[in-house]
């Protein structure tokens, strides 16, 4: 069964738009079944000498990645379910033994793992299963990161390249600092201009009445443009946006909680990290509205965007970076 994926319209779309040069990386868990069975299977058929995909010589030359993400969460225990999250470890093993010889072509593969804490509710999948996100999730995503940033001759000698995650500290609630400094310096800043921007769409952007705001139209835009209503979802959504995601993660036994987001104050929102306000300086006040639509009025005189919704992302790509480089500095 899993063997058929290869012919799914999804991987023949895959293939026929891959190129000399892409690079492949496949992300599984390792403790159910089906990720576990189809990686391998999935590798077996793009570096097959054999395949019946297109560009097939790309992809078999193609430097690949995976990370194996091994049992970092329990389920309570369900008599008539299908899933027994006691069988985890053990699935583990046996998958680990058969990776051992049969992931030919691979370059790189990166494991992950955490001691799991309080049982998720038994759902075996689709819209019953509920899972919070997890900081096990975003340092898989983080793996992606560092695969694509090792030179070609780097990835091809000497491997495939086994790589492991630890923190510095066992501790069940993790901020920037607890980060080793190769992860902090990849998302500190990232996380942090992400935060300013979904907290001002939602606070300030609807309402804001500045020259940067009557240039994109910004009235009209966010109330009939499909995209800007995309965007208002992707940030806010109670089921799947930015703000829920933040929560969610501050949320398990491993809670990671960089932000303080109880908080409406700009300054305030990094733990641990409080921008400096000056009460003696009136033109020193830290991060507040006024700095963001200051910085937005002046950012706009400068980008030459036609797009408008283009537009938008660049202002406050650049202002984001603008406040976190003046004001934060580091985390």
């Amino acid at each position: 069964m899993l063997n058929k994926v290869v012919d799914s319209p999804e991987i023949r779309f895959f293939a026929d738009n891959f190129q000399a040069g892409d690079r492949v990386f496949f992300i599984s868990s390792i403790f159910g079944g089906t990720g576990a069975a189809g990686f391998p299977l999935l590798l077996k058929n793009l570096k097959d000498q054999n395949t019946r995909l297109s560009n097939a010589r790309y992809l078999r030359d193609a430097l690949t990645g995976a990370v194996t993400v091994m049992p970092y969460f329990a389920l309570q225990s369900e008599d008539n379910s299908i899933i027994d999250s006691n069988s985890f470890l053990t699935k583990t093993k046996a998958a680990l033994s058969y990776y051992e010889h049969n992931l030919q072509g691979l370059d790189a593969l990166y494991y992950l793992a955490d001691t799991p804490d309080t049982p998720y509710e038994n759902q075996p999948g689709g819209t019953a299963q509920r899972n919070k996100a997890h900081l096990i999730e975003l340092l898989a995503a983080l793996s992606i990161v560092d695969f694509m940033q090792y030179p070609d001759a780097e990835l091809r000698n000497g491997g495939p390249h086994f790589h492991e995650y630890g923190l510095g500290v066992d501790t069940q609630e993790l901020n920037f600092s607890h980060l080793p400094d190769e992860s902090r310096e990849m998302i500190a800043k990232q996380l942090t201009q992400f935060l300013y921007f979904t907290r001002y769409h939602k606070q300030h952007l609807p309402t804001d009445k500045a020259p940067y705001h009557d240039n994109l139209n910004l009235d009209y835009a966010m109330r009939n443009e499909p995209i800007f209503k995309e965007l208002n979802n992707f940030l806010h959504s109670p089921e799947f946006g930015v703000d829920e995601w933040l929560k969610e993660l501050a949320q398990n036994r491993r809670a990671f909680r960089p932000f303080d987001l109880t908080t409406d104050d700009f300054n305030a929102m990094i733990a641990g990290k409080p921008v400096e306000k000056k009460w003696n300086d009136f033109f020193n006040k830290g991060l507040s509205q006024n700095y963001f639509l200051n910085s937005l009025n002046d950012a706009a005189k400068s980008i030459q965007e036609p797009d408008n919704f283009k537009k938008l992302l660049a202002l406050f790509d650049r202002v984001t970076d603008k406040a976190f480089e003046e004001k934060v500095k580091v985390v």
